[in-house]
């Protein structure tokens, strides 16, 4: 009967926990793949709004707009006979259009003759910058400007420089110049391939999704916004699937023309793989992420490919796959465009659903599946996660193994472990003991060992779960914390953030009570500046953009001089030296306030705008603190915040007034004058005008 009831015991008991372990294995791998999933779109979607937001950035540059009125311009200018390729110069563009591949071109009907230029501007620039040009293909973009004498080529060797290293800072793989008045032609290129110089309107490529969205689609967003192209099998870039950003440009006279970047089509690699780390976050021989855009093909790497195309080329052979697919892949070296996934999930998610189970993936292969729309920037794309179904499940049969072998091995010796029963029922009660005890006094860190495929072991890894789920809200509570001193930091200094948080868990911070006064000395630096930001309404989002700019230049500096922001507005600052140390620190604010100068003259240099600034300087001791109320804000009391205030009101333009305890600390290393001020209340005060440009 014991034999009996033992087998009994590891068949139900094995069964019982074979299933759940099925079921719970389950639930865990799909909600993983979903969280994956999410996490790799959130990815995706920064990726391509930090980019878009770079082209944006870019169109709203003034020195983008007149780069491309000056290049439009050099570009119309060469249409006269004197630009006109002689006989020899003509056969060799011919000559080296018939080394072009046409061979990726949809249509039969194209020829490498279909693709020679026919206008004089666009035949003299890929002369000249491209058959002429002495780099390989591949390093055309070092030639600054061609020695022909024309006022293109000047144009070029004057912007080429700064254009090409924007394009290397956006990420970009090429960045192209539109110029409107020259017919949508592309009057600009880093790279200078074969689309260099024709028209998006009529040329070789005025089919191309590119030229939809700039001779059409621009003209339906505003002025500066960028939209989205699409990956397609691009000619110029030599059939390889390429991405575009696209913004128009324009000036004080309108929309001058269009800027243009051409992504790498590895853009979303690190996104797919974890920056190559994808091992560590799904299973390393089975797990993937990968795009599909909404005509069911791939927009990223498959990883099977990257790892092993031969086998690749194996699998697209038996799961039936025309032998077309595995040339296109092979060729480009890439699955983008060509690797085929009319799946399940890819239609569910394509049609706005979730999808979340098993399936067959493109590959023909059984695999646990998440997929969910990507929508961003225009595009209908979708997100898969998978996992091979088999090997994700492989434990599961190491598992049954070991219930057979246990089943064997119980039989026999089933009689005489009878004898030691009660002992061993009753030795698993003393780590479950000793691990609540734990838990009660509060160590959540306590794990219980493996008790077996018993009710013990249930028990333990119930206790696991409990300790596990207690240290995941201590987690998200510290989290929240840190969250909270993230929130505070915005609005207070770091010595003050503490106090806050405290206050506002305990529920202090609605009442009249304040935290965090203190008292100390230290030099208040009251700062207004004029006229910089002061534009017409219709320039107001370029005037939002150059103040932020400037408001985080000065953060910046402020940080780098040790200087604390009590207040700031985009024309009025006061900052402190000196609290929390000895001294004044009056030296530190002289220096943050030479800094300032020179943000200032920066400022003026690269946008053209003129203004003026005042600063006071005043040292002594002043209270500080968090304003007490129903809103957290930092201030700063006492007789130097006053007179700081009231020599920023006297002074004159682009003068620094400083009080007798400032003049005090300097004398010796700056040049002071003597100078007559009357404060807010009518008193005269003793002030000092601080040349910065005479140090001692």
């Amino acid at each position: 009967m014991f034999v009996a009831v033992a087998v009994l015991a590891v068949v139900v008991v094995g069964s019982v926990n074979l299933l759940g372990a099925r079921a719970i294995f389950d639930e865990t791998v799909e909600a993983h793949l979903a969280s994956v999933a999410s996490d790799r779109a959130a990815a995706a979607t920064g990726e391509l709004d930090r980019t878009m937001a770079e082209v944006s950035v870019a169109a709203r540059d003034a020195g983008i707009a007149l780069a491309t009125r000056d290049f439009t311009e050099a570009f119309i200018g060469l249409t006269g006979s004197s630009s006109e390729l002689d006989s020899n110069q003509e056969q060799e563009l011919k000559a080296f259009y018939t080394s072009v591949d046409v061979s990726t071109v949809a249509s039969d009907a194209v020829s490498p003759s279909d693709l020679v230029p026919q206008g004089v501007s666009a035949q003299y620039v890929q002369y000249h910058y491209i058959v002429d040009n002495p780099f390989d293909a591949d390093q055309r973009q070092d030639l600054i400007a061609a020695d022909d004498g024309s006022s293109y080529s000047a144009t070029h060797g004057s912007y080429h420089p700064m254009l090409a290293e924007r394009a290397r800072l956006m990420g970009a793989d090429d960045l192209l110049l539109i110029g409107r008045d020259a017919g949508d032609s592309i009057v600009y290129s880093v790279r200078k391939r074969i689309d260099f110089g024709t028209s998006l309107l009529a040329g070789a490529y005025s089919g191309t999704s590119l030229a939809e969205a700039v001779t059409r689609q621009l003209a339906s967003v505003p002025v500066g916004d960028a939209i989205l192209v699409d990956f397609e099998p691009y000619l110029p870039n030599g059939g390889v699937p390429t991405m575009f950003v696209a913004a128009a440009v324009a000036d004080q006279d309108g929309v001058v023309g269009s800027v243009v970047a051409a992504l790498p089509r590895d853009l979303f690699d690190d996104v797919v793989s974890f920056g190559g780390a994808s091992s560590d976050v799904l299973d390393p021989e089975s797990g993937e992420v990968y795009f599909v855009g909404s005509d069911v093909l791939m927009r990223t790497v498959s990883r099977f490919w990257r790892e092993n195309p031969t086998e690749y080329l194996e699998s697209l052979a038996a799961a039936g796959y025309p032998a077309e697919v595995g040339e296109r892949i092979t060729r480009f070296d890439s699955t983008v465009l060509a690797q085929p996934v009319d799946t399940e999930a890819v239609a569910a998610a394509l049609d706005g659903e979730a999808f979340l189970d098993e399936g067959t993936n493109y590959l023909d292969d059984k695999t646990f599946t998440y997929a969910e729309p990507l929508t961003v920037a225009g595009l209908d794309w979708v997100v898969v996660t998978e996992v091979s179904a088999s090997h994700a499940r492989s434990f599961l049969m190491d598992y049954l193994w070991s219930l057979l072998i246990l089943g064997l091995i119980t039989i026999p010796v089933a009689a005489v472990a009878a004898y030691f029963l009660a002992h061993g029922l009753t030795r698993p009660v003393v780590p479950l003991t000793e691990a609540s005890e734990a838990i009660a006094a509060g160590n959540v860190d306590v794990q219980v060992p493996d008790l077996g495929r018993n009710e013990y072991g249930d028990l333990a890894n119930r206790i696991n779960i409990v300790s596990a789920a207690i240290r995941q809200s201590d987690s998200e509570r510290d989290q929240r914390n840190r969250e909270i001193s993230q929130v505070l930091l915005a609005a207070l200094p770091p010595r003050l953030v503490d106090p806050a948080r405290a206050a506002i868990e305990d529920g202090t911070i609605t009442t009249s009570a304040g935290f965090g006064d203190l008292t100390d000395t230290c030099t208040v630096i009251a700062v207004s500046v004029s006229g910089y930001f002061d534009l017409a309404a219709s320039d107001m989002e370029s005037v939002v953009d150059v103040s932020s700019l400037f408001a985080r230049s000065v953060e910046r500096l402020a940080a780098e001089s040790s200087i604390e922001r009590v207040r700031s507005t985009p024309d009025e600052y006061i900052f402190t030296a000196g609290l929390r140390t000895e001294g004044f620190a009056t030296h530190d604010a002289v220096r943050f306030v030479t800094g300032l100068q020179e943000l200032l003259k920066e400022l003026q240099h690269d946008t053209s705008r003129t203004g003026e600034y005042r600063v006071g300087l005043s040292a002594g001791r002043v209270a500080s603190g968090v304003l007490r109320g129903t809103e957290l804000s930092f201030g700063i009391w006492g007789p130097p915040v006053r007179r700081a205030l009231s020599l920023v009101s006297a002074a004159p333009a682009y003068q620094v007034f400083v009080d007798q305890t400032v003049a005090d600390e300097v004398d010796g290393s700056w040049s002071i004058e003597p100078v007559e001020v009357v404060d807010h209340g009518g008193e005269e005060l003793i002030a000092f005008s601080l040349n910065l440009t005479e140090a001692q």
